[in-house]
């Protein structure tokens, strides 16, 4: 594809190499764009900022005359403060302002530089002005001063008695009014003629008023002087030097303000030109390297489709190569293509190849599937044969194991009643225990009784000998007492009554010996029914110690044939579990086997498929050339 050199170079670039290029030259654009739309937006905000400033000084300026007014109307200092501070306001403005005409419009500079210099007149003269009506209107001042000579002229004149001298001062006091309440030039003149007059009538005629007319002509003469300094009328005087100079001031800062408004308005247009040559510049400039990089792009797709289209609507010849140069994607993917279609023809080689032994590979497949597929015909007939066997296994492995179950059952039930009848012999052997105990206590009891007895029996033996001899001691005393006659009648009846206590007394231990005799002979009977009980309780407590070791040894061989049964149920289980594991593997086996025959079928069919496809892929093959 050959092409003139900026082609040839585009050609060796990469698209992406390209596309980042006009990009960079794009933002390299864009960036110097917004600094210049930067640099003149600032421009255009300092013209702007000029124009406020400039605004703001002619607010300033009739601020200034406010207060100035104001002064010179109510004469309160508050005023000349207020000049003061709106003045230094003003003169930063008018700085500011000079600064920035120095900078941007240097042929102003004799203006806002005079502007200045009128400024500082105007303070100088409203300074002057505000001085004079001070020495008017304070408390010392001309007012003052010219009404207290006006008083003191009163008195003298009133001390005169003379009503020539009255008519005077009151013809001369009606032009004082009047002056002061319209000041003008003519009437100054009137009322100081008026004054020097009569102060020549009264130096003649009243010479005590001389005085009072000298002091009054001099206060009149500093009022009237003061008001000519002032003015008279606004173009007169401080007065109209002050409103000349603000005048052609505000007219200056008015001249000012539309020449940068004519700046700033010029200054826009320019910027808005700038703006827009450059904007076009590098629109045009990026939109001619974007369509060069599109003939470029489009020059060679349209060579490798056309390539592309004579290799597949031709006679399928893989011995076409593109062969087309450039470095760029487009020449990278025209060789890419052409190792794709080298690789294809050679996979057309070796498929050609591989067909044929692809065809001789798909015929014994063919028959080994046929062979197979009846092998696993036999093999699913056995596998559900076994299937059958294992599975009547399994059936009776259950049966076994249910009744081992049974067994292991019954034999828990034996367990479980060895064990309770064991507890009750341990129970039966500690009552007996606690019985021969409690024997052996009553027994011990009973011969402490019997010895008990015995020594009542004894006590008892005693007693009767005491009766008995009380009984001769009482017979004695009868006898004595039968001799001694009346005098031993009454120890007769004691000593017979002695006697029969006597009698008494050894009945009773007659029948406390037999009592004693009885109870011994029972306590006899007691302690020997004991001694037999407790040879019975040790025999019986012998036996139940013996029925005890023979329970538990039944316990034991019970526990013995519990686990016996248990691990033959496990064996059982286990075998079950084995039998139904084989039934299922056998099961699987069988379904295993079905699915091989279809398998096998499948595969057969496959073989037939694959014998197909070959004979379509040698004809597909046929198609192209390699």
């Amino acid at each position: 594809m050959p092409g003139s050199p900026i082609l040839e170079r585009l050609t060796n670039l990469s698209i992406r190499a390209k596309l980042t290029s006009i990009i960079v030259i794009l933002l390299i654009g864009i960036s110097g764009y917004a600094y210049i739309e930067q640099a003149s937006f600032e421009r255009l905000d300092s013209l702007r900022h000029a124009i406020e400033v400039n605004q703001l000084s002619e607010i300033e300026l009739l601020t200034l005359r406010r207060h100035e007014k104001d002064f010179l109307a109510r004469h309160d200092p508050k005023y000349l403060s207020r000049f003061s501070k709106t003045f230094q306001e003003l003169e930063v403005s008018l700085d500011e302002l000079n600064t920035f005409i120095t900078q941007n419009a240097p042929q102003y500079n004799s203006t806002i530089q005079e502007a200045q210099s009128r400024i500082f007149e105007y303070q100088r003269q409203f300074k002057e002005l505000s001085n004079e009506v001070t020495k008017l209107y304070t408390p010392n001042g001309f007012y003052a001063q010219l009404a207290k000579a006006r008083e003191e002229l009163k008195r003298a004149t009133i001390d005169t008695h003379s009503a020539q001298a009255k008519i005077a001062y009151l013809e001369l006091v009606e032009l004082d009014y009047q002056y002061l309440s319209q000041p003008s030039m003519n009437l100054g003149q009137r009322l100081i003629s008026k004054a020097s007059d009569l102060l020549n009538i009264e130096a003649v005629t009243f010479p005590s008023l001389e005085h009072s007319s000298r002091l009054y002509l001099s206060s009149l003469t500093s009022l009237v002087s003061s008001f000519e300094r002032i003015g008279y009328t606004p173009s007169l005087g401080f007065s109209g030097a002050l409103r000349s100079n603000v005048h052609l001031l505000e007219q200056q800062l008015f001249d000012l303000q539309k020449n940068i408004e004519v700046m700033a308005k010029n200054a826009q247009q320019e910027v808005q030109f700038q703006l827009h040559m450059i904007g076009a510049f590098i629109a045009l400039f990026v939109s001619t390297l974007l369509i060069l990089l599109s003939v470029t792009i489009s020059r060679r797709l349209n060579a490798i489709t056309h390539m592309m289209n004579n290799i597949s609507s031709g006679d399928g010849d893989l011995t076409v190569r593109m062969e087309a140069r450039g470095k760029d994607e487009l020449g990278q993917l025209a060789q890419s293509f052409d190792f794709f279609i080298e690789k294809i023809h050679n996979n057309m080689i070796e498929l050609a190849a591989v067909l044929e032994i692809l065809k001789v590979s798909a015929s014994t497949c063919k028959h080994s599937a046929d062979k197979s597929m009846n092998n696993s015909q036999l093999q699913k007939v056995e596998a559900e044969s076994v299937a059958t066997a294992v599975n009547e296994l399994v059936m009776t492995s259950n049966e076994i194991n249910n009744n081992i179950d049974a067994a292991a059952q019954t034999a828990s039930e034996v367990r479980r009643s060895a064990i309770e009848t064991l507890s009750l012999t341990e129970q039966s052997k500690q009552s007996t225990t606690t019985l021969m105990e409690h024997i052996h206590a009553s027994k011990s009891t009973v011969e402490d009784l019997e010895g008990q007895s015995q020594e009542i029996n004894h006590i008892v033996s005693s007693i009767q000998r005491i009766a008995e001899q009380t009984n001769l001691l009482a017979l004695n005393a009868a006898i004595e007492a039968a001799r001694a006659g009346d005098s031993g009648r009454g120890f007769a009846v004691v000593a017979d009554e002695v006697r029969q206590l006597a009698i008494l007394t050894n009945d009773s231990t007659h029948q406390i010996e037999t009592t004693i005799s009885q109870l011994g002979m029972g306590v006899q009977q007691a302690v020997n029914m004991m001694q037999t009980s407790f040879e019975q309780a040790e025999e019986t407590n012998s036996i139940s110690s013996k029925a005890q070791g023979s329970i538990e040894s039944i316990t034991t061989q019970v526990d013995t044939l519990f686990d016996m049964n248990s691990q033959i149920s496990a064996a059982s289980e286990e075998q079950s579990t084995v039998s139904s594991e084989i039934d299922r593997n056998i099961t699987q086996i069988a379904v295993l086997a079905s699915e091989t025959h279809q398998l096998v079928a499948q595969s057969s069919t496959s073989s037939n498929e694959v014998e197909s496809v070959s004979s379509r892929l040698q004809t597909l093959l046929g198609q192209f050339k390699y």
